[in-house]
């Protein structure tokens, strides 16, 4: 919960109540069962976009609607959405890679293989979803079955993502393609095209496949680290 910033009010100065505890509560529940841990970061990242998604797989993707939100009125919109993706990224990059992905906002890593390119490849899969102060952008309550937090695309078409120079909304430089750590180069592959009919991008599935594919050297590492630092109270070496 603390790895996802999990928080029951949406923060900045109008701290307004968010209804996000059904998250909380399967995440709970997810481990008390032993859950997969494929499962836990695919319905996290994209369970509104499994074949026929149940109830649960939809509200895990509250994930994706922890960061911080200003409530307040006369915001810039596209200032606050540009704000919204990179809290999405840099806490996937803590949950699940285990990497300070923010680090390449601005510029290549400085300590880690990652390229500035990168960050906004991986902003990508973000970038296709709503950003709305109200509850927009999740599965209905009808899907949900009650009145909390989910998320989807708005679409399955995405505009294109800048790669913003110096990080600076105010400084868009060339359009970056969706894609994946270009490190890990055994993974490094164009994504599909969504299906025909689709109603997302389909990017969020195609990058929780990566999360978790067996040759991925980053996820389970981190998982299994964070698990043992919780049991003895210090991460193997």
């Amino acid at each position: 919960l603390d790895a996802a910033r999990f928080a029951d009010t949406h923060g900045y100065t109008v701290d307004r109540y968010r209804p996000v505890w059904a998250w909380r509560d399967w995440v709970i529940k997810a481990f008390n069962q032993n859950m997969r841990f494929d499962q836990f970061a695919t319905w996290q990242l994209a369970g509104d976009l499994l074949p026929n998604p149940t109830r649960e797989q939809r509200l895990a993707t509250a994930f994706n609607r922890l960061h911080s939100q200003n409530m307040e009125g006369g915001i810039v919109n596209e200032e606050f959405r540009v704000e919204y993706v990179a809290d999405r990224t840099n806490t996937l990059g803590t949950a699940f890679l285990g990497l300070t992905l923010e680090c390449a906002r601005c510029h290549d890593h400085k300590f880690d293989p990652i390229q500035q390119t990168d960050y906004y490849r991986i902003a990508s899969f973000f970038w296709a979803g709503y950003m709305g102060q109200a509850n927009l952008g999740g599965p209905t309550k009808d899907e949900l079955g009650m009145d909390v937090f989910g998320w989807t695309d708005k679409g399955p078409i995405s505009e294109p993502i800048h790669l913003l120079v110096k990080g600076e909304r105010s400084h868009p430089g060339a359009v970056v393609e969706p894609g994946f750590l270009s490190a890990v180069t055994e993974l490094d592959h164009a994504l599909s095209p969504p299906p025909e009919g689709s109603r997302t991008t389909q990017r969020r599935l195609q990058f929780a496949h990566w999360i978790t594919d067996v040759r991925n050297p980053l996820s389970a590492r981190v998982m299994v680290n964070r698990i043992w630092q919780h049991h003895f109270g210090k991460p193997p070496r």
